[in-house]
């Protein structure tokens, strides 16, 4: 009977460790539960405070008569089309005269010297040169050519 006794007690013992520890298991997941449903009402707390305090400071700068004052500034800032030089409508484009007159360019070379003038102008050598490293830089446009 001792025996039996022992063995029950045994028996006991081991059922009392099980429910504990799947108690546990239990606590965790309902812990998890309420964190996860925590998170989603700080979320939606969050969200709701944010569109409101927007929707509040849009309203404020509607009926702020700087703000408004602030937007045509800023508008009046930019270029407008005279100072750009445009036309404003396709009648002055039409009527603009065909004629313009131009500038006249002294086109007289009297302060450069002789020197100066060979220095821009390339002589063979330099012609073969610059031709020959401009056909190697550019070979595969000129294959892609043919």
């Amino acid at each position: 009977m001792e025996e039996e006794a022992d063995n029950i007690t045994e028996l006991q013992r081991e059922i009392e460790l099980q429910l504990e520890t799947n108690g546990r298991k239990k606590g965790r997941n309902k812990k998890t539960e309420i964190d996860e449903e925590q998170q989603d009402v700080n979320r939606f707390i969050t969200e709701s405070i944010d569109g409101t305090i927007s929707q509040i400071l849009h309203e404020e700068n509607m009926d702020d008569p700087l703000n408004i004052e602030r937007e045509t500034l800023t508008k009046e800032l930019g270029p407008n089309i005279d100072s750009m030089g445009l036309a404003d409508s396709l009648e002055d484009t039409v009527n603009i005269p065909l004629n313009t007159p131009t500038t006249e360019v002294d086109l007289t070379f009297d302060d450069i010297d002789d020197e100066e003038i060979d220095a821009y102008i390339m002589n063979k050598d330099e012609v073969e040169h610059k031709s020959g490293l401009w056909h190697k830089l550019n070979a595969n446009y000129l294959e892609q050519q043919k």
